[in-house]
């Protein structure tokens, strides 16, 4: 069922059912949405191998776009037991594949069709893990919990996406991990942070759950700014979060009749974050020219501008 606010009051906006509904398909057993779209698992559809549903809004009516099956479907795979969507991009999870193992598969939108883009299990992953019983997703980057890890101890893995191809980056562990705390019974991901349940943790089931958090890469980030006049005055600024160190400032003369200051170079030791560093480089010549000025840091930060200017004697 969708239900929609206006100001303080939710009504109850549309139900939705599968075209192809039988009694025992358990369609509902997870849920999910994003904007005018939402995703519903039916868990038992086709003797327990399973589907999921895509419907989309159009003002207050819902229509379903497409049915989602895996490329390997088999069954008791338990497709559909969990479901997560993030824009165009839906994950489904299978805990029962493969004798308990579990799969999640990665389906990407063009237009109105949906494509299975992945299917993502753990690298370590063995008979009756249920991988994929909890899955969520933010942008590129995809959580999955497999509560009945190590006796069920339970394990989380995150994936990242670059382009269409998606890598394990990571296997989460809770610092006190026990027998029977089934950590990633339930998972949530956004941005870099990530949160798992863990409902047995305590005896007797008190329950607990876990925030994980990536932190951002601290990099520099260079730019440069060009001034004319007696020489040439280059500055150097760091707009990152972090320092830039032996920062190798080049400029290279192209052009005219140059008769000195045609390569110059030199290092800065340090910009910290938020600074500039301001040197000027003498061009003696005569003529129209190109000049083009570099930056490199230990962190691999990079920065380059070029100008054209005239030089009669000494740069102006």
């Amino acid at each position: 069922y969708v239900f929609k606010r206006t100001g303080t009051t939710w009504a109850q906006e549309a139900e939705l059912t599968a075209s192809d509904g039988q009694p025992e398909d358990q369609f509902g057993w997870s849920v999910a949405i994003s904007g005018d779209t939402a995703v519903v698992g039916s868990v038992y559809d086709d003797d327990r191998t399973g589907s999921a549903y895509v419907y989309t809004r159009t003002d207050s009516t819902w229509t379903q776009q497409q049915k989602l099956t895996a490329s390997d479907a088999a069954l008791e795979d338990a497709f559909g037991v969990s479901v997560a969507i993030d824009l165009d991009t839906i994950v489904v999870g299978a805990g029962w594949k493969d004798t308990f193992t579990g799969a999640a598969y990665i389906y990407t939108r063009t237009e109105t069709t949906w494509t299975q883009e992945a299917k993502i299990t753990a690298s370590d992953g063995t008979n009756g893990n249920d991988f994929g019983m909890a899955v969520s997703i933010s942008g590129d980057t995809v959580a999955v919990g497999a509560r009945f890890v190590n006796t069920w101890t339970g394990a989380a893995y995150i994936y990242s996406r670059t382009g269409t191809t998606w890598t394990e980056e990571a296997r989460i562990n809770t610092s006190d991990g026990e027998y029977f705390d089934q950590f990633g019974w339930s998972i949530a991901i956004d941005g870099n942070t990530v949160i798992a349940g863990a409902p047995g943790e305590t005896s007797p089931y008190t329950g607990a759950a876990y925030l994980f958090w990536k932190p951002i890469p601290q990099t520099p980030k260079l730019s440069i700014i060009l001034k004319g006049g007696l020489g040439l005055t280059i500055r150097v600024d760091n707009r990152g979060n972090a320092n830039a160190t032996n920062v190798n400032v080049t400029c290279t003369v192209s052009g005219g009749l140059i008769l000195f200051g045609k390569y110059t170079q030199q290092t800065i030791s340090n910009i910290g974050v938020n600074q500039t560093n301001t040197f000027k480089t003498t061009i003696i010549g005569l003529g129209t020219t190109s000049m083009k000025v570099t930056a490199v840091c230990n962190e691999v930060a990079a920065a380059e501008r070029t100008i054209n200017a005239t030089v009669f004697l000494i740069f102006q």
